[in-house]
């Protein structure tokens, strides 16, 4: 992600290149693409990726994105 573009067209992006990747049979676990995802972000967002990380109610599935779309977009 580059500094500057907002976390909805950055996760527009990823979730489309997820599809692509689904549709020539490269399906990623959830594990993966939350792994993926959190480590295409610019350190900006350090220490949000951390205290999702660190959260004790963090569960590793698709619920990041959400969780990093509303931060980002207050």
């Amino acid at each position: 992600m580059q500094e500057g573009t907002r976390m909805s067209s950055h996760l527009d992006k990823f979730n489309e290149l997820v599809l692509i990747l689904e549709a020539v049979g490269d399906v990623m676990d959830q594990v993966r693409q939350v792994t993926i995802l959190m480590s295409s972000l610019p350190a900006e967002y350090d220490t949000i990726v951390t205290i999702i990380e660190n959260a004790s109610c963090f569960q590793r599935n698709l619920d990041v994105k959400r969780q990093l779309w509303e931060v980002a977009e207050q």
